[in-house]
């Protein structure tokens, strides 16, 4: 199904609760892995050519970093802020998956969630680094944030967050079905 993608400003600090009632206000929802992973498709390695803001101080405005671009015109979906997606891990399992220990990403499934991890960088996954926790419940963000440096990418997953954190370094993108 055709979705549109929405920027929404980093400068509101809001859980993933917040997050998906914000967009529900608005007629629209958080992204999915797929929503997500098919907007950034595209943007530049940034292990290779760091055009994104994940080497920085702090938080830039959306666009300001021209050439951080996907194929689909969406601007920083790498780096920047982290992004909610509406997705959860459950002692370490996502639907039917079970994610593997936090470490550098060594295979993906089609939406670019990390299935294989291992100690060293992978080239064919632009050294992306992925977070889990092996028990609790959490929330999980895409992409980066400013300081990730080259963990931050388009297979780079945080999914040892709780839901009720916000900060600075995270922001969310709305998605309306067309």
């Amino acid at each position: 199904m055709p979705v549109s993608i929405h920027n929404v400003s980093p400068w509101v600090y809001v859980t993933t609760h917040q997050a998906r009632a914000l967009c529900a206000r608005a007629g629209k929802r958080l992204p999915t892995h797929e929503d997500w992973y098919t907007a950034a498709l595209g943007v530049s390695d940034v292990a290779s050519d760091p055009v994104c803001n994940v080497a920085g101080q702090a938080v830039a405005d959306t666009g300001a970093h021209a050439q951080c671009v996907s194929g689909s015109g969406i601007y920083d979906s790498i780096g920047n802020v982290w992004e909610w997606i509406d997705a959860s891990v459950t002692d370490g399992r996502y639907g039917a998956s079970t994610l593997p220990e936090s470490g550098y990403v060594h295979g993906v499934d089609q939406y670019g969630v990390a299935l294989l991890t291992g100690d060293t960088g992978h080239s064919d996954y632009h050294h992306d680094y992925v977070w889990t926790q092996p028990d609790g419940t959490y929330s999980m963000m895409r992409g980066g944030f400013y300081g990730s440096g080259t963990d931050a990418g388009l297979y780079s997953i945080q999914a040892a967050v709780v839901s009720e954190f916000s900060g600075v370094a995270v922001g969310f993108r709305c998605v309306k079905d067309i």
